[in-house]
């Protein structure tokens, strides 16, 4: 009960600590902090203006659903969004070239990192073999509003890429695509009120 008791008061300390620092900037500001394991001290180390949710309209209700029946589940990973992402699939070991990755695709990849921002912005969906919800795709996803699954395991094992992708480090794709690919899709779907399990499905 103790325990419980010291909880308690830290979440009120950093609760507190958040409203001074958004009352400091005078915006819904995004708090990194940390707790040192030798003296139990909270410390924040990162703020920063937040930018997904104080960007929605507050009368606006946003519900996405499939309009098809769901494809046979290829992957398993953890939801990040609430929104459906679909379209052809480009698998991409590093970030290539902007022209190498049309816009309204979904983006399959080990991990992602800054470089990649680009990329992530023209995606309309984002698939990762590693990570979790606070990891740098989870983050960077719901900054951009694109829908996400993330640590798969092994998305990039499963999947190769849709006709017009282009292979990575490859040319960039032609309008019709190869004619020996066979047509690739993945839906990456999360909705508030779900499990945060989510399929990519075929």
């Amino acid at each position: 009960m103790a325990s419980t008791r010291h909880a308690d008061t830290e979440v009120r300390l950093l609760a507190d600590w958040a409203l001074t620092v958004e009352g400091h900037y005078g915006w819904p500001m995004d708090l990194e902090w940390a707790k040192d394991g030798f003296t139990g001290n909270l410390w924040i180390v990162q703020a920063r203006p937040e930018t997904v949710q104080s960007r929605r309209a507050a009368s606006t209700l946003r519900r996405c659903r499939l309009t098809a029946a769901p494809g046979t589940p290829l992957v398993d990973g953890t939801a990040v969004g609430e929104a459906i992402g679909s379209g052809p699939v480009v698998v991409l070991d590093s970030p290539v070239g902007l022209d190498r990755f049309p816009s309204g695709r979904v983006l399959v990849t080990g991990i992602t990192d800054p470089d990649g921002e680009p990329i992530m912005k023209r995606a309309s969906a984002i698939v990762t073999d590693h990570g979790g919800r606070t990891s740098h795709a989870a983050i960077v996803s719901r900054e951009l509003g694109v829908p996400a699954v993330v640590g798969t395991g092994r998305s990039t094992q499963v999947r190769t890429a849709s006709p017009g992708s282009p292979p990575p480090g490859g040319p960039p794709p032609s309008s019709d695509g190869p004619a020996t690919s066979r047509p690739t899709s993945t839906h990456a779907s999360s909705a508030a009120g779900r499990s945060n399990r989510s399929r990519p499905t075929r």
